[in-house]
């Protein structure tokens, strides 16, 4: 599996929203190396500030806990733009090379948080003696950061993650609307012969907003929509 970390600019640190809702958690097992591993290039540090009523519970203050809103926030830093896929969060340098985002902290230190919220621990897949999928508190999972705009971002986590987008997307449109003068050299092209705006790769949020600007044609503007979401 494919990910993307969507990005509007170059944000390079993130913060994490645990809230009770729709993703199953199983709790993690804490594997502390025999020496703390130096600290990573990037600093780590809040990019959205929690709430005046959550507290930090580790020295690094990369784990809040909020009993007031139910949440628990991690600030962490993005790690894996594009790759292979294991999972979302690790502890930093361990498995960066197969998450979207890593974190100082250890699991113990998140899954206490999340105890303290009222979530039930569950329990890791199991293959043997057959396949059981993981059980765990159902919770809601946000990443937010700031871009270079400073402008904030928000999104569900599972948002983060795409299957392919090295590929073609495709939208019918016939005709063409006469304002839009399209270079078949670009990322963007038109095919008269099958009548199809044609998109490679993977649209970011500027290209999107600056294709939108150069015509009001509603099926026009609808192709830049679903490309950008499909991609």
């Amino acid at each position: 599996m494919k990910i993307l970390a969507q990005q509007a600019a170059s944000p390079s640190i993130v913060s994490l929203l645990l809230m009770f809702g729709v993703c199953s958690l199983a709790a993690a097992a804490d594997e502390r190396p025999a020496e703390r591993p130096p600290a990573p290039p990037q600093a780590v540090s809040l990019s959205i500030e929690p709430s005046p009523t959550a507290k930090p519970l580790n020295p690094e203050r990369t784990v809040w806990l909020d009993v007031a809103n139910k949440k628990v926030v991690l600030s962490g830093y993005l790690c894996l733009r594009e790759g292979l896929l294991e999972m979302l969060v690790c502890k930093q340098q361990t498995k960066e090379h197969e998450s979207i985002i890593a974190i100082d902290a250890d699991a113990y230190v998140i899954h206490a948080a999340l105890i303290a919220l009222g979530a039930k621990p569950g329990t890791p897949v199991r293959f043997q003696p057959e396949f059981t999928p993981p059980t765990g508190q159902k919770i809601d999972i946000f990443v937010s950061w700031t871009d270079d705009y400073g402008r904030p971002h928000r999104y569900a986590a599972q948002q983060l993650i795409r299957k392919a987008t090295q590929r073609y997307f495709t939208a019918v449109i016939d005709p063409l609307p006469k304002e839009l003068k399209i270079d078949n050299r670009g990322d963007l092209r038109y095919d008269p012969n099958t009548k199809e705006l044609i998109w490679f790769g993977r649209m970011t949020e500027e290209q999107k907003l600056d294709l939108l600007t150069r015509s009001l044609n509603k099926e026009y503007r609808k192709a830049i929509e679903s490309f950008f979401t499909s991609s």
